[in-house]
């Protein structure tokens, strides 16, 4: 399970707060993610060798995770809020999907320039990830871009043993 962490101010006096979001880390990137309204899907990748800290400045996201290094680990889900932070360790598989506009403040240790972040970043989508989640013992997906999103999915997904998505292409 992520372990979440609500960051308190270093420092407060009458001009405001000091937050240290990381101290003592050594990161080679940071950058902020937007999620317009509610229900914007970011992320659905895992890293092969760095680990990503995210920040919440503002808003509110579900973070989905799941440790792809340990067989049989289950997708855990989490909702973060201004001030949490949250670490993704290399190959945990990590998704977020806003509950309301927001705003993430990330920090990896591969760079963006010289294609060291994108090399270290695989792609998996909700679909790929729940195939293979325990609780769907028989899943045909057929055809199924953009029939459910990845928040429909996973809060179905306790109540599924069989699923078959057919042709779906423009149900939404």
């Amino acid at each position: 399970m992520p372990t979440v962490e609500k960051i308190k101010p270093a420092h407060t006096d009458d001009r405001g707060d000091i937050i240290d979001v990381v101290d003592g880390e050594e990161f080679v990137h940071a950058g902020i993610c937007t999620f317009a309204a509610e229900g914007v899907e970011r992320g659905a990748h895992y890293h092969k060798e760095s680990d990503q800290i995210n920040y919440i400045l503002s808003g509110k996201v579900r973070y989905l995770s799941k440790d792809l290094s340990v067989d049989g680990s289950e997708v855990v889900e989490v909702v973060l809020e201004a001030g949490d932070k949250v670490e993704s360790k290399p190959l945990e598989w990590h998704c977020m999907i806003a509950l309301e506009p927001a705003k993430l403040l990330f920090f990896t240790r591969k760079a963006r320039e010289e294609g060291g972040y994108e090399a270290d970043v695989s792609l998996l989508s909700c679909v790929s990830l729940l195939s293979s989640v325990s609780l769907l013992s028989s899943v045909s997906l057929l055809s199924c871009v953009s029939l459910l999103s990845c928040v429909s999915l996973l809060s179905s997904v306790s109540l599924l043993s069989s699923v078959s998505l057919l042709s779906s292409v423009s149900l939404l």
